[in-house]
């Protein structure tokens, strides 16, 4: 079963479901980002299209936390409309097909 959290941002709401099977916030792999489990809410879709709109990419790193909770916030279809670019130095290939990364480092320091 799975929990459910309201968060609330203006002027949108969006559901937060975390998932029982994973533990909160705890990677599934150590070395590429843990999967997105979550479903996009009708709301974060259209953030992601107005951000995909404006090429907005999300720099993260696979060890933090708070980049796998915002992933989860907004949802899976949400994030494959994003670009996600890896920037942990010691990050490897990811094993989910769609968020497939590998280290950039020196893109992330150049922005």
């Amino acid at each position: 079963t799975s929990a459910s959290k309201t968060i609330t941002t203006s002027p949108l709401l969006l559901t937060k479901a975390t998932s029982t099977s994973t533990p909160q916030n705890q990677p599934t792999n150590k070395k590429s980002p843990p999967p997105i489990t979550t479903t996009s809410t009708p709301q974060a879709l259209t953030l992601a299209q107005t951000l995909q709109h404006l090429n907005t990419k999300l720099y993260g790193a696979y060890w933090s936390t708070n980049c796998h909770d915002q992933q989860q916030l907004m949802g899976r279809e949400a994030m494959d409309l994003i670009p996600y670019v890896e920037c942990a130095k010691d990050a490897g290939m990811t094993t989910d097909s769609q968020r497939s990364s590998s280290s950039s480092s020196s893109l992330c320091k150049a922005r």
